[in-house]
């Protein structure tokens, strides 16, 4: 349904210090190759690398990677004897993840207003550590992390796309879009492809469609 072709669109943090925090958090926290100036890999970290302007030289001395349960992936890098501990995913997985009860409200208000504008959101949050645990895993690592900020990006919708649902319609067959995105996102995108054209058209996400 779009082109595949990923762009950060918006960055947001609680302030300037921690936006300089975020643009180191998106230039290390991936698994982007690069070779010739080509980089390969997946489309969203590919766009959040290029918009970092490249990539800082602090060790990556373990990854806990990203799985579609807990919608979230860590790597953990050497700075100067210490330890920066980097999470990325869903925002509200990474929002649970931090010490500060009063910030969540913002955060969450910030990205439903990026998602409701179309965009993919990807939130960011670390810690220092000045040791690691004897055991790496989500449980010991992914816990008490201090926000960082949210992503924003946007995959453009394929004409072809917006042109088969067009005939699809026309021809009497009910289109459903199904996508891992953040239901504003999903609706901004339908939208724009004619998938939504009325209000009585349902958004269902996967909690509530397993409840049925």
């Amino acid at each position: 349904l779009t082109k595949n072709e990923m762009q950060v669109q918006e960055v947001w943090a609680l302030n300037e210090e921690m936006k300089g925090e975020l643009l180191k958090a998106m230039s290390l926290n991936h698994e982007v190759k690069e070779k010739d100036g080509i980089h390969t890999g997946d489309p969203t970290e590919i766009a959040m690398v290029k918009y970092a302007g490249g990539q800082l030289h602090f060790q990556q001395v373990k990854e806990i990677p990203f799985d579609s349960d807990r919608k979230a992936m860590t790597t953990i890098h050497e700075k100067e004897g210490k330890f920066w501990v980097i999470t990325k995913g869903a925002a509200e997985v990474i929002t649970a993840m931090d010490k500060d009860e009063g910030r969540k409200k913002l955060i969450k208000e910030q990205e439903e207003k990026m998602a409701g504008n179309g965009m993919r959101v990807i939130a960011f949050t670390g810690k220092e550590l000045h040791e690691l645990p004897r055991e790496i895993t989500p449980e010991t690592i992914e816990k008490d992390m201090h926000f960082i900020g949210l992503a924003g990006l946007i995959d453009p919708p394929r004409e072809e796309a917006k042109n088969a649902i067009t005939e699809c319609i026309q021809a009497g067959i009910v289109p459903v879009m199904i996508t891992g995105d953040h239901p504003l996102t999903a609706a901004s995108i339908a939208r724009a492809l004619g998938i939504i054209s009325n209000e009585e058209q349902r958004l269902v996400t996967g909690a509530e469609l397993a409840a049925m």
